[in-house]
């Protein structure tokens, strides 16, 4: 407990530098030494579409985004998920999802998960 508490003081006296309101003269500047510079970094850009550069064509569908071919029409493929977890106490899990698009405003999804676990017994 002794330990603790001198570990505790010893930070706390530590960290008052750290708290300083800014830098600290430490030696004169004398005559041939640079002027302080004072003044605030530039602001930082976001980078803008054209830094980016051109990425694929999307457009809103029934089972999420979807890129344009290079024919002009919207991809139709299924597009799934697989998800596993392994857990202590005996916990499986495992899943798939799939969506497939049905024209323009439609679609059909299917998903299957099974679950295992120990959950009755308890520690």
């Amino acid at each position: 407990m002794r330990l603790i508490a001198c570990t505790a003081i010893a930070l706390s006296l530590v960290a008052g530098a750290a708290w300083a309101d800014g830098p600290l003269a430490t030696a004169d500047a004398g005559p041939g030494a640079p002027a302080a510079q004072t003044a605030a970094p530039p602001p930082i850009e976001a980078p803008s579409a054209d830094d980016l550069g051109p990425g694929p064509e999307v457009v809103p569908g029934p089972c999420g985004p979807r890129q344009v071919g290079k024919d002009g029409k919207p991809d139709n493929r299924a597009h799934g998920v697989v998800d596993v977890g392994v857990g202590t106490g005996g916990y499986r899990h495992v899943g798939v999802s799939a969506c497939k698009p049905l024209g323009d405003n439609g679609a059909i999804a299917v998903s299957v998960s099974q679950t295992q676990a120990n959950w009755g017994r308890r520690r």
